[in-house]
């Protein structure tokens, strides 16, 4: 499949659900089922709302740093597809990074509004360029993983 058409999919979908979530949302909450609250939030911080502040400082170091970061992997995922290695899982993670900074860049903090739970527990409330950036670096993992059992990385022990 074509991994073109893939990143546009995911951002596409990200973007939309965001635009709905911000415009559904703003005063009230679904909950389509149990153990599972559809809730407007935003997040300054990373992962899990780490190092989340209302500074525009801390704001503004942390975009940067993500956008450089963001960066040093579109160049790493460049490098894979010129040596004519799989990016599928790297695309997906882009698609979802790329989204996140575009609503850093517009709003200041990402739009999360998916939240999971079961009983008292709360996982963090989550978007769906949260699930690509984590379903590629898992597929990143994996594949690293299956490289090294099938011996395709030479050891300097």
């Amino acid at each position: 499949m074509n991994t073109l058409l893939i990143f546009l999919s995911i951002l596409l979908v990200d973007r939309f659900s965001k635009a709905w979530a911000f415009k559904m949302l703003a005063h009230a909450s679904l909950t389509p089922f149990y153990g599972c609250n559809i809730v407007l939030t935003w997040n300054t911080g990373i992962s899990w709302s780490l190092f989340a502040s209302d500074s525009i400082a801390v704001n503004y170091i942390l975009t940067s740093i993500i956008a450089l970061t963001i960066a040093l992997f579109m160049w790493y995922t460049v490098r894979r597809a010129l040596q004519f290695q799989s990016i599928i899982f790297e695309t997906v993670a882009l698609a979802g990074a790329l989204s996140n900074l575009i609503d850093r860049l517009f709003y200041g903090a990402v739009i999360d509004f998916i939240q999971l739970y079961a009983g008292n527990y709360s996982f963090p409330v989550f978007n769906i360029a949260d699930v690509a950036i984590f379903i590629g670096a898992c597929g990143m993992m994996v594949r690293t993983w299956h490289h090294e059992q099938r011996g395709c990385f030479k050891s300097d022990d």
